[in-house]
């Protein structure tokens, strides 16, 4: 596929003044001139992320910038961007609020105005560094990507407006689509059910009868955004005016309208280029638009019909005469009449809980009950043989009408429960579902359509609220993670403080440790320090608090700082235990009852070799890993639980430390860790086998390993684990060196 073509003469810019009128208006929300100035992302912000960036194609290649527009995404262009991605690079993101970008970056404040979807492209082609960009926008994006033009012309080379629309309100000398009642309608039914403006309004957009799929994936992308969201870009992108901005363009641009668009009808002469009497013929783009009759494409896919001549119920711009009009219905209604005749159960059909009514095959009113008068309030002569079916619709429903509803009637013969808004003699609008049949004669030709139309008001409010209930609830379950998510940096960051740091650095002595975490949501209650005493001595401690969570903090820092306190009285360890026994006691005697389990001892260096005494209080018995690779338990037994009984008595062992030997302490988590399909617990015989099964390579090794075998246990380890490992490093070996002389 070869590039584009873009040459000067293919192109047109730079709008004529006049044709655009005289100003913005009020709707546009803010001109150009509004947009803030930048020196860089947003702090913090993770463009790629929050825009959902994409890049493919050619590295080397000129670089393609593709913008979806209203209630699409990034995959719209998933048709042509294979094929572009061969001579181009290829960049696609989605505006923040719509596909798969960070709906949390989004701002009603910054995204009620163009120049918010404007700022997007800019901090987007700011990210990746573009340069020379080729910016190809869709329906209300080629709009943005004028603004973007104009606020950094440096980073783009060619503009390529798809479908635009610089106004969408007729004005006098300008032709936009639809007058400000019919926008004001747009919206009111886009607010008030967005979910059924996307079912009906999608197929109508899209086009293509041909190919209903294509209509159904659009409403799809519709239903898929955030419907408050929508309803902002709807309102920015339905009420701006940026006529005057087109006056900005200063680059190439390529303008393809389309022949017939629901959206955005061929405005002719109105996107022609201005030509600048500074500049020769064909600068900045040519002199001369590409005419309708060269781009049939409709807004979104293909080629769309606004209005169609049908048998069905539908008229064509030809038939708008009203005196005429009432001429043709008056005459055919008379022929038609005998048909229409259905005087048993009158009062029936008048009086009925839904609304009934009868047409000729051009949709002329012939027969309608009270009910749907009252509804509708008007009178029978003011509707029958004057009236159309469609002209009871709202503008969306009558090209819902148009485009789908009676294609299908005259397709299948029927049609059934279609959502469509019927509107009041006082302007209101009405949801009802409606449902068509059409009676033929003998000979199979069709004579008429019988419809029933039924109140859809508690329906919709029904589904409104449930709309509204899940966006209540979406809110809230986000509320939950983001307060979940500070509760854990909370939680983490008192966790920290509740272990050293770092342990120091002993001379003669290796010492490391290791904190598994069962659950970031609660805090836990394992400890551990190692800490000078003087003379040459150093104190260590390991335990455990009973209970999780705030309390179980609480009695861990008091924990903590009584054993250091108590060991710089006293550094016996048994003695130390006695003191922390009597402060929990104490402290938790009456009410909540608080105990916890520890081993405290004190290294004191040696020639060649380093004392242990410890003592026990309920915990677990230290491991000793020996430099001939065996391993055993120093037996603690009869230490009672710390903090339970106002006298306790703790069990003292010592031992000693060779280069090579290892003096592991931990937790119960470790050996309470279920393991295999029948979940059974680890124990202490698995911890001294693997030990064993470990190379005496000194505290950091057999801490790595164990940490490897905590990650092992994966859901069955569901308690916190603190690790402690104290040892004497082995001699380093020294080659002996050969004479070889």
């Amino acid at each position: 596929m070869n590039p584009l073509p873009m040459d000067d003469h293919s192109s047109s810019s730079r709008p004529d003044g006049p044709a655009f009128g005289s100003g913005a208006d009020s709707g546009r929300g803010s001109g150009f001139g509004t947009l803030a100035p930048r020196s860089g992302n947003p702090a913090g912000t993770d463009i790629r992320r929050r825009n959902n960036v994409t890049v493919t194609g050619r590295e080397d290649g000129p670089v393609l910038l593709l913008v979806h527009g209203f209630g699409c995404d990034q995959n719209m262009w998933r048709l042509v961007a294979p094929m572009l991605a061969e001579n181009f690079r290829v960049v696609l993101f989605d505006y923040v609020g719509s596909g798969r970008s960070d709906l949390s970056a989004w701002s009603e404040q910054r995204y009620s105005s163009l120049d918010g979807y404007a700022l997007d492209v800019l901090e987007v082609c700011e990210e990746l560094d573009l340069r020379e960009v080729t910016f190809v926008g869709h329906s209300v994006s080629a709009v943005v990507g004028v603004l973007a033009a104009a606020r950094a012309p440096q980073r783009f080379s060619r503009l390529v407006m798809v479908a635009p629309s610089p106004r969408y309100i007729d004005e006098d000398g300008y032709r936009g689509g639809f007058s400000a009642d019919d926008i004001d309608e747009l919206l009111e039914s886009l607010e008030s059910n967005y979910l059924g403006w996307s079912a009906a309004m999608a197929p109508v957009i899209m086009g293509n009868e041909d190919r209903p799929e294509l209509g159904q994936e659009l409403a799809a992308s519709f239903c898929a955004t955030d419907p408050d969201m929508a309803r902002v870009f709807a309102r920015t992108t339905f009420l701006s005016d940026s006529r005057e901005d087109l006056k900005t363009v200063a680059v190439p641009t390529l303008v393809l309208e389309c022949t017939q668009d629901v959206i955005a009808p061929p405005r002719g002469g109105c996107l022609r280029p201005r030509r600048d009497s500074r500049q020769p013929a064909g600068h900045a783009g040519g002199d001369r638009a590409l005419s309708p009759t060269e781009c049939s494409a409709g807004h979104s896919r293909g080629d769309h019909r606004l209005h169609r001549t049908d048998p069905m119920m539908c008229r064509t711009d030809q038939d708008q005469d009203p005196e005429r009009e009432q001429d043709k219905g008056t005459e055919a209604t008379g022929v038609a009449f005998t048909d229409l005749l259905e005087d048993s159960a009158e009062e029936l059909y008048e009086q009925a809980p839904c609304g009934y009514l009868s047409t000729l095959m051009d949709g002329t009113i012939a027969k309608i009950n009270t009910t749907l008068l009252e509804w509708l309030g008007l009178t029978r002569r003011e509707v029958a043989g004057r009236m159309r079916f469609t002209d009871l619709l709202t503008v969306g429903g009558r090209l819902y009408h148009e485009t789908h509803f009676a294609p299908l009637l005259q397709m299948n013969g029927e049609v059934g429960g279609i959502a469509l808004d019927i509107k009041t003699a006082d302007g209101q609008r009405m949801p009802v579902l409606v449902t068509s049949k059409v009676k033929t004669s003998h000979d199979g030709e069709p004579m008429l359509v019988r419809t029933t139309v039924f109140d859809a008001r508690d329906r919709r409010a029904y589904e409104t609220e449930l709309l509204r209930a899940r966006q209540a609830a979406e809110e809230a379950r986000r509320q939950a993670e983001a307060d979940r998510e500070r509760l854990q940096e909370a939680l983490a960051v008192l966790q920290q403080s509740l272990l050293p740091a770092e342990l120091p650095t002993v001379a003669g002595l290796e010492a490391d440790a290791y904190y598994h975490t069962a659950s970031p949501d609660l805090l836990g209650g394992d400890f551990y320090d190692l800490f000078p005493l003087g003379a040459n001595r150093w104190a260590f401690f390991l335990g455990d608090v009973c209970g999780k969570g705030p309390q179980a903090a609480a009695v861990t820092s008091l924990t903590r700082y009584t054993l250091r306190a108590a060991a710089l009285h006293d550094p016996d360890p048994v003695a130390v235990l006695t003191t922390l026994n009597t402060v929990l006691h104490e402290r938790y005697r009456s009410g909540d009852t608080r105990y916890c389990t520890a081993v405290f001892g004190v290294l004191h260096p040696g020639t060649g070799h380093v004392s242990v005494h410890l003592a026990s209080g309920g915990h677990p018995s230290a491991l000793v890993q020996r430099a001939d690779n065996t391993a055993h338990y120093l037996p603690t037994p009869g230490g009672m639980l710390i903090g339970v009984l106002p006298q306790a008595e703790f069990t003292p062992t010592h031992t000693r430390l060779f280069p090579g030997d290892t003096l592991l302490l931990y937790t119960d988590g470790l050996t309470e860790a279920r393991t295999g399909p029948e979940r059974e617990l680890y124990g202490d015989e698995a911890l001294r086998a693997f030990t064993t099964a470990q190379p005496a390579a000194g505290p950091k090794a057999l801490i790595s390993a164990l940490s490897g075998l905590l990650a092992g246990f994966g859901e069955g380890l569901d308690d916190d684990t603190a690790l402690l490992a104290l040892g004497v490093p082995a001699p380093r070996s020294t080659p002996v060196s050969q004479d070889l002389t």
